[in-house]
């Protein structure tokens, strides 16, 4: 099955899934307390935990964000677009 990407579908679908884990991390935040506590750990403790995890995660993340434009052809293409919004800009005020 394919949904065609300039459909209501596709944009409904994209914003579910973008969605998805912030809302699983909303749902497991009341429970952090109570596997800290079966766990044995302080909570200050799992705070602390919790943010070098995060601090890591970012780390990695970071690592692989997107680097600049590797094709030249792109580069002038993006250059020309750039450009135009500009003068397009330039133009309304």
């Amino acid at each position: 099955m394919r949904i065609p990407p300039a459909s209501m579908a596709f944009t409904l679908l994209l914003g579910f899934l973008v969605a998805l884990p912030s809302f699983g991390i909303d749902m497991s935040l009341p429970a952090l307390t109570a596997m800290g506590a079966a766990l044995g750990v302080a909570a200050g403790h799992l705070a602390i935990w919790l943010a070098i995890g995060v601090a890591i995660g970012v780390a990695i993340g970071s690592s692989f964000r997107r680097k600049g434009i590797d094709c030249s052809e792109c580069a002038a293409r993006h250059r020309e677009h750039e450009t135009r919004n500009q003068r397009q800009l330039s133009q309304e005020r």
